[in-house]
């Protein structure tokens, strides 16, 4: 009893397992808590064991490393075979090479000094292949692409920070803005005199429908968000359907929206500087 009641027992110890493994057998109610410590106890023994045991590769690994460094024992075949031919420990397998260089001494006459280079004495080291059955150079092709994906990373970055680049894109930003506004100025005040000028002449639907204004939404806050969009494609499209607009208005009704007039007929609008912006700004 009085060593079952010790206040020095671990209560961590296996002991404690056996004991409270036997209590549940026996069938004996145990309390929550109770249940939980013993599943506790479980846990811990059991990753105790775990860390216990080395896993497959480790002693795989320390077993081969363990092999390499052994030297090749004289009772060994090859190395009976390697000493009758002459080979002794430490020496090296192949013709030493002797490579010879003149260097002048203090008295003006050339001295000759001989270097011996011969091959490697250790044998080469042990590479294992741990990227699977990809085959030999995946792997030095894998961290070539990494590299080239960092560089392309890097300089990316770089663009990004360069004040020079930073100042270009900004420029290039605010000419698309201004450029994307003037056509879109020039495609509304087209759309109106377009339907003007179809009703007038007792057209009560638009050739294309995108040469008339199109009919504002219920939606105003839809509108808006519509009206604010920016972009290459947006650019492109307000572009083409001017051009077909214009071109529309100049050959039906010989007007064009940059000079703000009708002409009389196709001989007086050759007066027109053209049929586009650029022609009346440069005129």
């Amino acid at each position: 009893m009085a060593e079952d009641s010790s206040p020095d027992e671990d209560y961590m110890s296996d002991k404690l397992l056996v004991q409270a493994e036997q209590v549940a057998r026996v069938g004996l109610p145990l309390k929550k808590t109770e249940k939980h410590e013993i599943e506790m106890v479980k846990r811990k023994a059991e990753r105790d064991a775990i860390a216990r045991t080395k896993k497959r590769h480790i002693l795989e690994e320390e077993q081969r490393n363990t092999g390499l460094k052994k030297s090749i024992s004289a009772s060994n075949k090859g190395f009976a075979l390697l000493a009758a031919m002459g080979f002794k420990p430490g020496m090296t397998l192949g013709k030493t090479k002797v490579t010879t260089s003149d260097s002048p001494t203090d008295s003006g006459v050339s001295e000759t000094s001989a270097s011996s280079t011969g091959p490697l004495i250790e044998p080469l080291a042990l590479i294992l292949k741990k990227d699977g059955r990809g085959g030999l150079g995946l792997a030095a092709d894998k961290e070539e692409k990494a590299k080239e994906r960092l560089k392309a990373y890097v300089k990316k970055g770089t663009e990004k920070t360069n004040p020079h680049i930073l100042m270009n894109d900004f420029r290039k930003k605010k000419c698309d803005d201004f450029k994307l506004k003037a056509v879109r100025n020039d495609l509304a005040r087209s759309r109106r005199a377009c339907r003007q000028m179809d009703l007038e002449n007792g057209l009560m639907q638009p050739e294309n429908k995108l040469f008339w204004p199109p009919v504002e939404p219920a939606d105003d806050e839809n509108a808006s968000s519509n009206d604010d969009r920016c972009g290459e494609n947006d650019l492109h499209e307000d572009e083409v359907i001017l051009h077909d607009l214009t071109k529309y208005l100049r050959i039906k009704y010989f007007y064009c929206v940059w000079c703000g007039c009708r002409y009389q007929d196709g001989e007086d609008l050759t007066d027109c500087p053209g049929d586009s912006r650029e022609f009346h700004d440069d005129g």
